[in-house]
This record gives structure tokens, sequence and C-alpha cells, in this order.
């Protein structure tokens, strides 16, 4: 079997004030810890406080595991219903008897080498600063269990001693969670939606008349010009009531404009045949019409 290294067994309680009155010495109890993962043989081990020290007998201490070592069979009358791994010294007192003021505990092992030890209260000679002085019926013990830095904070102060069973890890101190920073309010795009084109609706031009009067804008396309055909300044005078006829009733077309123009001296005597031919007609006409009233007189 291995020899122990320092720290491999460890000073895990003590109860030096139990809840007895006057000379508690034989109800104090200390417990010891193995943190390896494998046992551990204490025999002939040593444990010391300030003033003496006691030895273990044949002990085999398993892995993870507890044994306390107790002043005297007093132990029962605080924990009667203990069944972890006890014993006892057997002159009825640890070391000297340890001091509710302040004492120290030291661990040898079989060949001298302090494997662990604490002090508490007044006696700074181990830990400096020492574990703080507890109540009457506390213990100080190592939390979580085997909890080993060699300073007074590896201690608590236990207000229900447990003998045989170390103290589970503190409880994680609850933090406040930092407020969410808000998160930068996106901002919507607005949507552009394209003016709809607008419509050109042709109107026909015989429409005009629905809209009172106004040419709608598409339908300004250039009407057909009207072609009036200038009566020349020597030509026999033409009754006014003839010459609007003849402007609106016959129009004389571009092309023939064109074919007069071409014609040279021939476009007179053409236009006084057809004034003439004209005249005639009507002539023949206001000649029917007299007649026709006659025949009815």
């Amino acid at each position: 079997m291995l020899p122990a290294s320092i720290g491999d067994v460890v000073i895990n309680e003590v109860q030096y004030d139990p809840v007895q009155g006057g000379v508690d010495a034989a109800f104090e109890w200390l417990e010891l810890y193995n943190r390896t993962s494998r046992p551990i043989d204490l025999t002939n081990w040593k444990i010391e406080d300030n003033g003496g020290d006691d030895y273990i007998t044949a002990l085999q201490l398993p892995p993870g595991d507890f044994v306390v070592l107790a002043a005297g069979t007093g132990f029962y009358a605080n924990f009667p219903d203990f069944a972890g791994n006890l014993m006892f010294i057997t002159d009825g007192r640890i070391g000297n008897g340890l001091n509710n003021n302040g004492d120290r505990l030291s661990l040898f092992d079989s060949t001298g080498v302090v494997i662990d030890a604490m002090s508490y209260g007044e006696d700074a000679a181990i830990l400096s600063p020492s574990c703080p002085d507890v109540d009457e019926g506390h213990s100080l013990v190592r939390q979580p269990a085997g909890w080993d830095t060699d300073q007074a904070s590896d201690f608590v102060d236990n207000g229900m001693p447990s003998p045989g069973s170390g103290l589970d890890p503190p409880a994680p101190t609850p933090t406040q969670s930092p407020s969410p920073s808000p998160s930068p309010m996106s901002t919507a795009v607005p949507t552009i939606t394209p003016s709809p084109t607008p419509m050109v609706t042709v109107i026909p031009l015989s429409t005009k008349e629905s809209y009172n009067g106004a040419t709608p804008v598409s339908t300004l396309t250039p009407e057909p010009t009207s072609y009036i055909t200038a009566v020349p300044e020597s030509s026999p005078a033409i009754p006014a009531s003839t010459k609007a006829t003849s402007q609106f009733t016959q129009e004389p077309t571009p092309l023939a404009e064109a074919k007069a123009s071409s014609d040279g001296g021939n476009s007179n005597a053409t236009w006084y045949l057809g004034i003439s031919s004209f005249l005639a007609l009507i002539g023949i006409g206001s000649l029917i019409a007299v007649l026709r009233i006659k025949r009815k007189a």
C-alpha cells in the first residue's frame, strides 16, 4: 500500500465545545476524511493538540470515507443514532483536552510527517488568521468535504454538527443578471409604391360633346385643314348667298387646287364655265318652282 502524502487525509470537522456544561472533554470528537481514491492505512498515526497526543490503533480508511475519533462513549449522548466509522481514545480525551477558547490539532503519519493541521480561536500557530471561534454545540467543518487551501476560510461554522458525513458544496450566491441592453429598434424602410402611370384614353372626335366642349388632351391631334379656294379679285361679283353655298357645298381638294395652278390661263376659263353652269341650274330650278305654283293656283 502506498504511503499517504500531505493532504491525502485531512481533519474535516471538530467539535471542541459540546453542549454539556462544565468539563466537556469526554464529549469532544474530531473527524478525518480520506480525499483519495484508494484506501489508506492509519495504523500508528498520531493526533496532537497543544498539550498532548494520541495514537491510532490499526485502521484502514476506505477511499472517500470518514472516521470519527471520539474522546469516549459520551459521544453517543449527543449522537445516539451514529452508525459510521468510530474509534475511541484510550485515555478518554483528545490530546490534553480541547480548549474552548482556542487550540490546535495536527495529524502525523506513522513516520512523523505532518499530513494535515489546523487551529481555531485564540490559537494562530497553524492558521493565521485562525478559524473563528464558534458557539457551544456548534462545530467547525470544511465545506465542501475535504476542501483544503491551508486557510481558515476552508472551514465554516456548522450549527448542526454532522459526524461521519461531510457538507455539500455551498449553494451559489444568486447574482442578478444584467438587464439586457435594449436592442436597437429597426426602422422600417417605407415601401415606395410608384404612382400609376396615367392612362391615356383615346376618345373619338364624335364624343367631344360629352366633355362639355372641352377637348381631351389625348384628342389634340390637329384636325385636317379645310381647303378654301380664294375667289380672284377680277372675277365677277358673286352674291354672298351663292358664294357661301359654293364654298361649303363643294370644297376643292388640294389635288384639284394644284391642277388648277398648273393649267395657268385655262384655270379662269374653267372657273367661269363652272359658275355659268351653276347659275343656269339655279335659273331652271326657279322656273320650275314658278310653274308649280301657278299650276296649283
